[in-house]
């Protein structure tokens, strides 16, 4: 945790990855402790030196400012070109529903700036997508997530091209 306006701000869901140049990323949602004053976020640091220090915390993405519009669970994965992506839960847009989207963002230099707009990798009308995780199966990227679309969470996946990712 840490404090930030005098909010306390919970870290959670940490994720880690090393890349392909051995730098690392480690990414957290951010969970404000009193709603209202500071958006929930996906938040990141590096290290270049294995995990001896870190960067200051970056903020990737921020969505609204109750846990209701809220974001969740990042997971990364690196592309073969190189790319990295983020994916996480993401309540942001639907502030008049309770519905949640999987959104990715992308940074086409090893994590040092990222997309402005997630593209929506995911998203069932009604419902909660959540806890994405991601893989590389041949020409495909393929994402399992929870989902309720019978009422009860269960697993289901997603694929898409990874020469046109999510389009």
């Amino acid at each position: 945790t840490r404090r930030e306006q005098g909010v306390t701000v919970n870290q959670a869901n940490p994720e880690l990855i090393q890349l392909s140049t051995g730098e690392l990323l480690y990414a957290i949602d951010r969970r404000p402790a009193e709603e209202g004053v500071i958006p929930w976020g996906i938040a990141i640091r590096r290290s270049t030196d294995l995990g001896k220090t870190w960067s200051e915390e970056q903020i990737i993405y921020e969505a609204g400012k109750t846990g209701s519009n809220g974001c969740w669970e990042p997971y990364f994965l690196e592309l073969p070109n190189g790319s990295v992506q983020c994916y996480f839960a993401n309540e942001g847009p639907y502030t008049a529903s309770s519905e949640q989207e999987i959104s990715v963002l992308t940074s086409a230099d090893k994590g040092l700036t990222w997309s402005n707009t997630p593209a929506k990798a995911s998203f069932r009308a009604n419902f909660r997508d959540g806890m994405p995780t991601a893989c590389i199966f041949g020409d495909n990227i393929v994402m399992a997530i929870e989902d309720n679309a019978d009422g009860n969470f269960k697993p289901y996946t997603i694929r898409t091209s990874l020469t046109s990712p999510w389009a």
